[in-house]
């Protein structure tokens, strides 16, 4: 074998696994993309009512990026590139779709209580507990979707502030996991990923029956809470619109509307095919640079409701 050609092959050797990593090798960082709508119709229907349907939105959001894709994605005006938080490195793909399936739960039973509280309908339920979505570190025997009933000997109520014991160096949690219940000690390290929890609900009795389709669906997030409640009340009250209506927005306990991720990216992906698109007022910001006639901001789901009135 000549010098030349072997020159040539090693030469080719390094191309080519640089190319093959360049192609595979994974970075540290994610991107959101615009996706698609939902329906409303599809994730729920009350008996005996029409469901005035309005429009959810999701985006999708991938990682880690290979080094090519974000090369090419670089150039995508409507993605948003940022690095991988410690939080999210610390979930595996499995524990990022049990936790969106989690928040999903919980905004779907909020905005059911909120709606039929708001069209003065019967509902009765129970608060069950706090859904832990993080995991702090590895060496705590802490799951995703353990359900926290107690902190410090003190019963949790939809009404306590957790952020008093998050403070304390040292906790102990009483929690439900595959229908035992158990107790763990937690020693917070300065590390650690913060306690992040979802409120849980049990509907007990609501009237109208409303059966919530979308709990089985695969998309998952906080974000459609606002919309559900929105379009949960609408159908209760009977209204009808001859515009569409899409929007984002998390929904809380106190009626707050809570903010979202890839906001730029859902609006990309219904701002052409849509009257008015309902957002987090803290959020507007985020679109300061584009025409926002359509876009409707709300602080409170009072507020998005008294924008209703307006229209139907």
């Amino acid at each position: 074998m000549s010098n030349v050609f072997k020159k040539w092959m090693i030469g080719f050797s390094f191309t080519w696994i640089y190319v093959v990593l360049i192609l595979v090798y994974p970075t540290q960082e994610s991107v959101i993309l615009p996706g698609n709508v939902q329906n409303t119709s599809r994730i729920f229907t009350i008996d005996g009512l029409t469901t005035s349907s309005m429009q959810t939105i999701y985006v999708i959001n991938y990682e880690p990026l290979t080094y090519f894709q974000r090369t090419i994605l670089s150039y995508d005006e409507a993605a948003t590139i940022a690095p991988i938080s410690a939080y999210e490195a610390s979930l595996s793909q499995l524990d990022m779709y049990k936790v969106g399936q989690i928040q999903k739960e919980s905004a779907y039973h909020l905005s059911v209580i909120t709606a039929y509280k708001k069209a003065s309908q019967s509902i009765d339920y129970q608060f069950k507990g706090y859904s832990l979505i993080s995991k702090p570190n590895r060496d705590i025997d802490l799951e995703i979707g353990d359900l926290i009933i107690s902190i410090n000997g003190l019963p949790l109520t939809e009404t306590t502030s957790l952020v008093e014991f998050f403070r304390d160096d040292i906790l102990f949690i009483d929690l439900i996991r595959n229908e035992q219940v158990l107790t763990i000690t937690y020693e917070r390290n300065i590390e650690d990923i913060p306690l992040y929890v979802y409120p849980m609900f049990q509907l007990n009795i609501v009237s109208p029956p409303i059966d919530l389709k979308g709990l089985d669906s695969f998309i998952g997030g906080p974000s459609s809470g606002m919309m559900m409640t929105l379009s949960i009340y609408a159908t209760l009250m009977e209204y009808t619109f001859d515009v569409t209506i899409a929007g984002t927005g998390t929904i809380e306990m106190d009626g707050r509307i809570g903010r979202i991720g890839g906001l730029y990216q859902k609006y990309v992906t219904v701002y052409d095919h849509v009257d008015y698109l309902i957002i987090p007022f803290d959020q507007l910001s985020i679109l300061e640079q584009v025409d926002t006639q359509k876009v409707i901001p709300v602080k409170t789901i009072d507020e998005a409701i008294a924008f209703l009135e307006t229209i139907k």
